[in-house]
């Protein structure tokens, strides 16, 4: 996979599998996703600042692994801290739900 695109699967509310690809040309970021038999992507702009989080997470772990470069988690992490000062938060999640789960395809 090449540098600047990333994928990963998480489940929609109705428990189907959704896949996510978000890529960087330049300073712009693009997040896609598509459920399982769809045909075209979807393309996410504004992006839930969830899955903002999310994604952030996801490029940490992957900068520890040399999967990815510090400058682009760098990044992703000021836009989080942007929309965190501009008053957005993270939904609570109910514990029960259990941890947030990506399937990282590195």
């Amino acid at each position: 996979m090449k540098r600047n695109v990333h994928a990963w699967n998480d489940r929609t509310q109705d428990d189907e599998k959704r896949e996510w690809r978000v890529s960087k040309f330049g300073r712009k970021w693009t997040f896609q996703s598509k459920v399982r038999g769809e045909e075209f992507w979807t393309t996410h702009d504004p992006l839930a600042f969830e899955t903002l989080v999310a994604f952030r997470d996801l490029l940490w772990r992957k900068y520890q692994r040399r999967r990815a470069p510090y400058e682009d988690w760098f990044e992703v992490d000021r836009i989080v801290k942007d929309r965190e000062r501009a008053g957005e938060k993270v939904p609570e999640r109910d514990p029960a739900d259990g941890p947030l789960v990506l399937d990282d395809e590195d």
